[in-house]
């Protein structure tokens, strides 16, 4: 296109680019930094405006080029090729083919070689620097200067690209790109030569082309200044595009060990960690891709590898090339020309017969994880891999999916704000998909206090073991008769277990008064809490036993006092253990619009009942998001509230959808009748549920 401009004969608009020869000598440029070089601010506004006004809209369109590939947030570079850390790695492929990599060299020689544009813009800048003279003046060293920075940042953004590009055509473009916004200053100052922008400017850029340069702007040896300036510039830009592809032939910028998990059961053989075969080599002229091998943990002989035939990475279990592994084909990725194996799990996998494939992938781009790559999901919480990238370490730190022995063990180091405890319990889980319940604990109390002796034993048994408590305290009776007598009160063990997983063992004592702890649960668990009293005497009871302690405690949604929901609360003295369950968040959230207290759910047996059976429903049909589901929780309240009397049936409610059941009748799926007159029923259905 721009040959094609060119080639308008008699347009002032594109008159040749190199400096007229005057009876005087070489004249100024033909473009906008002329106007700069002549006019100063104060002198003749118009024609400094006009030029700052052009090299303000090349700037800016340089500016936002650059900010289009480095800025973090602004970049449109996509998922980029590499899974190296740094800057650099974040906008430069992993590995460029043979084709594009000649390209972005000859594309960067060329630009020198034959020198336009933006080089040339430097090069003049150099050439046309005022010499110390009483001819020169601030507003030629001002000129010089933009013109300096435009073609020097033109120059860069010309590289920029250049490296980012990942075509031939792309390269291209770019590089016109760059060459058009250089132009810009060439292009207005044709347009104000041909007097588009008036008389004025008209007058002035006549006048321009034939001003003579003032002798401290000309050079004799201006060929020698040339030279040096492309050189100076040639060698780093010629060094940068070497370094980064010698970079990409090497392993800096390769994910060195990957791991994989598979959701289907028949490829979880497969889970582990896959490390860089450095000597399996790179098959095929232009792949440049590398073979991964199984780790410890893994099939020997799984391997992931890339097909350039197919355009896809493969997981396969023979030999190693992948081109060559239909028959022990596992798993490929969608068509891909990524270069690293990193980028093919950005997109969707399937297994060897076409079928989706749900996978997580995990890298590990610090050098330090790299090593401990087997460390993830071994059973022992990580803090390194409890994180959302790395699937929170398999579930380790949470009770859940954790299956280690060792489970849990001395990781409670704090226990309700007392510090120095130790007991079992997760509290580094951090897995989202875990809720939270808050265990209070409240009053401690003696089952020596007076009111509790007088409740369990006669005067006459505890006249006796006042008058021997006396005794010792005096010390009238042998050391081995006072023991339990003057021991100090033995402090309950705290228990709770979900879905038969321990999540907490704790030793609990007064200090721990008016405390409380959160731990993390299943959605919907059901728990048990195991306040258990021990004695040197195995539990019989006995007035002259060693003293134990008794507590007050209240079980809550959530992770604190304020916003939770009372589940339980008790006494350890009146009740050592106590089952209980959390109504699952979304079940909870859907019948909150109903309940002014929705601790009132956790208080009425019927309605605990019907959430029961209807978390145990396996049928989908009581699905908390569906939008009858308050229909059938009603149902099932009622179903409690009065169920059958006789007979081997005891519910007329069943699995199958509401509207289908013979006592209901409904109407594009609302229920509107009930007919329970064929049963026999025991209770009666309170008014505002019927």
């Amino acid at each position: 296109a721009k040959a094609m401009l060119l080639s308008e004969l008699g347009s002032p608009l594109f008159k040749i680019k190199s400096n007229k020869k005057s009876g005087k000598g070489e004249c100024f440029p033909n473009d906008c930094y002329s106007f700069l070089s002549l006019h100063g601010p104060f002198d003749n506004p118009l024609f400094f405006s006009f030029g700052m006004m052009v090299y303000i809209f090349q700037m800016m369109f340089l500016l936002l080029m650059v900010l289009s590939v480095l800025h973090k947030n602004w970049h449109d570079n996509g998922d980029g090729d590499n899974p190296g850390s740094g800057i650099v790695a974040s906008f430069i492929p992993a590995n460029s083919s043979p084709l594009i990599q000649t390209t972005q060299f000859f594309a960067i020689l060329s630009s020198i070689v034959f020198a336009d544009a933006s080089f040339l813009d430097v090069a003049r800048s150099v050439e046309t620097f005022p010499t110390h003279s009483a001819d020169a003046t601030n507003c030629m060293v001002f000129s010089c200067v933009l013109r300096f920075s435009q073609g020097g940042l033109a120059m860069f953004v010309t590289l920029l690209l250049i490296i980012t590009s990942e075509s031939v055509i792309e390269i291209v473009l770019n590089f016109a790109a760059v060459n058009f916004i250089s132009y810009l200053d060439d292009v207005a100052f044709g347009l104000a030569l041909w007097g588009k922008y008036g008389p004025k400017l008209e007058k002035e850029a006549n006048r321009i082309t034939n001003h003579p340069l003032p002798t401290c702007m000309t050079r004799g040896n201006k060929h020698t200044r040339f030279q040096c300036t492309l050189v100076t510039f040639a060698f780093p830009l010629l060094a940068i595009i070497t370094a980064i592809i010698w970079v990409q032939a090497s392993d800096s910028w390769l994910t060195k060990v990957l791991r994989v998990e598979f959701e289907a059961e028949e490829l979880q053989v497969y889970n582990g960690c896959y490390e860089l075969d450095k000597d399996a080599g790179i098959k095929g002229i232009g792949n440049k891709r590398h073979i991964y091998q199984s780790s410890d943990g893994v099939l020997e002989s799984a391997r992931f590898g890339y097909c350039i035939d197919e355009r896809r990475w493969k997981l396969f279990w023979n030999g190693t090339d992948a081109c060559k592994a239909r028959g022990s084909e596992v798993a490929h990725s969608a068509k891909s020309h990524s270069f690293d194996v990193s980028t093919s799990f950005d997109e969707a996998w399937f297994s060897a017969s076409g079928a989706p494939l749900d996978l997580y992938f995990i890298q590990f781009p610090d050098k330090t994880l790299e090593n401990k790559c087997s460390s993830l999901d071994d059973g022992i919480c990580n803090e390194f891999f409890n994180t959302f990238e790395y699937q929170f370490d398999g579930g380790d730190c949470c009770s859940r999916t954790c299956s280690h022995s060792s489970c849990g063990a001395e990781a409670v180091t704090e226990g309700f704000s007392m510090a120095n405890t130790s007991g079992i319990g997760f509290p580094k889980c951090a897995d989202p998909s875990m809720v939270t319940i808050t265990i209070s604990l409240e009053n401690f109390t003696s089952d020596h206090d007076p009111a509790s002796l007088a409740q369990r034993f006669t005067p006459e048994v505890i006249a006796d073991y006042e008058s021997a408590l006396g005794r010792c305290n005096v010390g009238l009776s042998p050391p081995t008769l006072c023991n339990n007598y003057i021991s100090n009160t033995i402090n309950p063990s705290l228990l709770l277990e979900c879905d038969s997983k321990t999540v907490l063992l704790i030793d609990i004592n007064p200090n721990m008064s008016n405390h409380t702890e959160t731990v993390f649960v299943n959605d919907g668990a059901r728990c048990t809490i195991n306040m258990q009293n021990r004695s040197a005497q195995g539990g019989i009871e006995d007035i002259s036993h060693q003293a134990i302690w008794y507590v007050n405690f209240t079980i809550f949604e959530g992770d604190s006092l304020d916003n939770g929901t009372k589940i339980l609360d008790m006494n350890s003295g009146e009740q050592g253990v106590s089952s209980f369950f959390r109504i699952p968040k979304c079940m909870f959230e859907t019948l909150s619009p109903y309940y002014n207290d929705m601790a009132s759910i956790y208080r009425e047996m019927y309605q605990l009942q019907a959430v029961k059976w209807m978390m145990e429903d396996d049928s989908g049909n009581s699905d908390c998001r569906d939008k009858f589901f308050i229909d059938r929780f009603a149902l099932s309240v009622m179903n409690f509230v009065a169920p059958i009397v006789n007979g081997n049936k005891t519910l007329w409610i069943e699995e199958t959808p509401q509207c289908t059941w013979p006592e209901t009748e409904c109407y594009n799926g609302i229920l509107y009748a009930l007919n329970l007159a064929s049963h026999d029923l025991s209770g009666v259905i309170p008014s505002e549920i019927g």
